[in-house]
């Protein structure tokens, strides 16, 4: 279906996404408290992977609340769950640290963890990746207004404006200085627009910090749980990373985060104290045991192959867009912001999110999504796409 009708109401041009307050969700349709609907293409930033108010997750979560909420740090049963629930998807090289409970805290966590282990105290990132917004997140990658600086915290170009040779002295001529305690990577750009460089590349920033003593940390937390493809990107590049940050989809869209480490680092145990009040927290615990176990009896990778394809027919014959898919996950480039924007403004008007940055519209669609769902709201974003790129201005420049 083209737009989701419910009670007579329909979402109308002129009423805004401003005025929609979602009431409810279940799955893959979100529903305000007119009744009005919209098909969910963006699973709140891809966290709600097994779409929203999953019933399984959902009393699991309930479930634990009734029995136990918070631990002060003790040692709960649901804990070793979660912990043994992840660990039964990464390599043995690897081994769960802790929960936390957003990437940006883990991302705090890999940088602490990372100068404990090597006595440093810098640290790199690319432009444009997104680790979250803290002041760390921030001077390592994503360039905020406030033009914040940590001193030895550098951001290296990445692959939407350079090659990939260049880029790889840039990082090489940084790492012989020996100051670099922690290389941050995010596989595949979720907010810089899907670019991903290729397998070598990688490899390349393997051989590179295990030559000068650097620990490499890739942040899976958006890319991690199939949503490009394999569990983790890593997985189709032959080695684990010293460090890895997980998150979003591990949850279903409860709040949790976790950070994986190397086993050949080592125990680690370091004289401050790296655990808040949330981490490791039963709930979230709970959440993890109950998300994992549905994504295997639902066969996750099966279905995100089917979105693929979806995507892939309908993006693909565009001219005039850039379509960068990696499994349940697409950028399309538009030509202008104010392209992506009217695209953006036509599909919730059809009835269907998304999410539009700049130039860039961004789709994230639920494992579970309806498949007949999944074809109407895509091809809603086709047409407006294509009405917009063929439209008299377009053609005009």
């Amino acid at each position: 279906m083209a737009a989701r009708r419910d009670r007579g109401r329909r979402v109308t041009a002129g009423e805004g996404d401003n005025r929609f307050v979602i009431a409810s969700a279940r799955n893959d349709v979100l529903i305000d408290a007119a009744g009005r609907q919209l098909i969910d293409l963006f699973a709140g930033t891809g966290a709600a992977a097994l779409g929203h108010a999953d019933a399984h997750v959902t009393r699991a979560v309930a479930d634990q609340l009734e029995r136990l909420s918070t631990t002060s740090q003790l040692a709960c049963a649901v804990q070793a769950e979660a912990r043994s629930a992840v660990e039964s998807l990464i390599p043995g090289s690897l081994a769960l640290y802790h929960f936390f409970s957003n990437g940006m805290e883990a991302l705090e966590t890999v940088l602490r963890l990372a100068r404990l282990l090597t006595g440093r105290a810098g640290a790199a990132g690319f432009a444009r990746a997104m680790h979250g917004k803290s002041l760390a997140a921030t001077c390592l990658a994503w360039n905020n207004p406030d033009d914040a600086r940590i001193d030895d915290y550098h951001r290296l170009p990445f692959v939407a404006t350079h090659d990939e040779s260049d880029i790889l002295e840039l990082v090489q001529a940084r790492l012989e200085s020996r100051s670099i305690a922690a290389l941050v990577v995010e596989p595949v750009q979720g907010v810089g627009g899907g670019y991903r460089a290729s397998d070598d590349f990688y490899r390349r920033l393997r051989e590179l910090t295990r030559h000068t003593g650097t620990l490499l940390v890739f942040d899976e937390v958006l890319t991690g749980f199939y949503r490009t493809g394999p569990v983790f990107c890593f997985d189709a590049l032959g080695f684990a990373p010293a460090l890895v940050m997980i998150g979003k989809a591990m949850g279903n869209g409860f709040p949790v985060s976790a950070v994986l480490l190397n086993r050949a680092l080592g125990p680690v145990d370091p004289p401050y104290g790296l655990t808040s009040t949330f981490s490791n927290n039963p709930l979230a615990c709970a959440a993890v045991v109950a998300t994992l176990q549905r994504m295997r009896r639902i066969e996750a990778p099966a279905r995100v192959a089917r979105i693929e394809s979806v995507l892939r027919e309908n993006f693909e014959p565009l001219r005039g867009v850039a379509v960068r898919l990696h499994g349940a996950f697409c950028v399309l480039e538009a030509p202008s912001a104010s392209i992506a924007a009217t695209v953006r403004r036509r599909a919730f008007e059809a009835g269907v999110h998304l999410s539009a940055a700049g130039s860039y519209i961004r789709l994230l669609p639920p494992y579970t999504i309806d498949p007949g769902r999944l074809r109407a709201a895509v091809q809603v974003v086709a047409g407006a796409l294509s009405d917009e790129l063929n439209s008299p201005a377009a053609r005009r420049g």
